[in-house]
């Protein structure tokens, strides 16, 4: 009988990138009570396969190989964990592709922007739904190579009532070095982290600007104020209550990152991929219409970025 513990990452950008380095990394130190699976594509696969995960940090470098990288889910035995990293828009998709690996017991973990996640991971699957929100600046810089340059790498994870399976999988985490947190107040967290990228994305993807511009610049600093106090008016309305102090512990954070910081979807406009507009700025856009809110900031900018994207 296999015990072995089996854990599924899926995207590996900079969230799964680092997550699955760090967890393969612990494994391969002789940690064979666990088992890291990949499900990669295209270069970023091939990489892998011949030269494994590269986890580039301020003060360290690791590089390790998963038990198998693959883009055949048929190769792949049944998880007990799987880590959702991907993009928001390839989510239902993905989701489509990895039922077959899931069991009634199989815990899944989502670590994607936006705060719609769990209502559309809840339609597809049964049992085993966490809430969870990434707190890290990391990107791919080369196929297999991830870069983490930001002074802080949390997961916050969890649900309402927690479990042996939660538990085990929280000491794993900690054991391999990722600053995790288990929490049972999931629901402020996910929605806490949305009010800081949801205003921030919107506002560098629309002037093109970094997170150090933001902190020289009190004009700017007033453009993401007026962001969060149009997101707090939704969020409110949408049952979530955000306190008006919030906004200087984001841009207390926003002072402490590297000066040349960007955000993902605005590095995704300039590199002309698929963004992730509708998760961040088109889903409170939404909102508000829904709740007939007023957001004259939000609404122009969306319009504008909508326009760029061409959809």
């Amino acid at each position: 009988m296999n015990d072995t513990i089996k854990i599924l990452i899926c995207g590996l950008g900079g969230v799964g990138g680092y997550l699955g380095s760090k967890l393969s990394y612990y494994s391969s130190l002789g940690h064979k009570e666990i088992s890291v699976y990949f499900l990669a594509r295209g270069k970023n696969l091939q990489a892998i396969e011949e030269n494994g995960i590269l986890l580039k940090a301020k003060d360290y470098e690791i590089q390790s190989f998963p038990k198998l990288v693959t883009n055949d889910i048929k190769k792949m035995p049944k998880m007990d964990y799987v880590f959702l990293c991907t993009k928001s828009y390839d989510l239902e998709n993905l989701l489509s592709e990895i039922t077959p690996l899931l069991q009634d017991s199989t815990i899944v973990i989502p670590f994607l922007n936006g705060v719609e996640v769990h209502d559309i991971l809840s339609k597809r699957i049964k049992s085993g739904i966490m809430k969870g929100c990434a707190y890290i600046v990391s990107y791919v810089q080369s196929p297999g190579v991830i870069v983490e340059t930001g002074r802080i790498a949390r997961f916050i994870w969890g649900q309402k009532a927690v479990t042996y399976e939660m538990l085990r999988l929280q000491n794993i985490l900690v054991d391999a070095g990722v600053d995790s947190v288990l929490s049972t107040e999931t629901d402020y967290a996910v929605w806490e982290k949305f009010s800081f990228i949801s205003p921030v994305a919107t506002l560098t993807s629309y002037l093109d600007i970094t997170y150090g511009m933001i902190a020289d610049n009190a004009i700017y600093q007033d453009l993401l104020k007026d962001l969060f106090k149009e997101f707090r008016k939704v969020a409110y309305a949408c049952g979530v209550s955000l306190p008006e102090v919030l906004f200087e512990k984001h841009l207390l954070s926003i002072s402490k990152f590297d000066a040349g910081t960007t955000t993902s979807m605005q590095r995704d406009f300039a590199e002309k991929r698929s963004t992730e507009l509708e998760a961040l700025t088109g889903y409170i856009v939404e909102k508000a219409k829904e709740h007939q809110i007023e957001i004259p900031y939000y609404s122009g900018m969306y319009a504008y970025l909508k326009s760029k994207s061409g959809k």
